[in-house]
């Protein structure tokens, strides 16, 4: 019953970032951190399903000159 529960607040968190914190438009592009996890594969997948251009980063080095 836990798995279900955290999924479900996973796709309450991915929802809230995708839709409501910032509604991105077709066309614009993400940054996705850890997209092999639970909320960034289903941001992944919000972003494919409105047409959007998804930049995912997993696991690679920070880079400081670009943040």
């Amino acid at each position: 019953m836990e798995q279900a529960a955290s999924t479900l607040w996973q796709g309450f968190t991915a929802h809230a970032l995708a839709r409501s914190s910032y509604p991105v438009k077709a066309g614009d592009k993400i940054l996705v951190h850890a997209a092999a996890g639970g909320v960034g594969s289903l941001i992944v997948q919000i972003a494919k399903n409105a047409g959007r251009l998804n930049v995912i980063i997993n696991k690679l080095p920070i880079f400081p000159e670009f943040a």
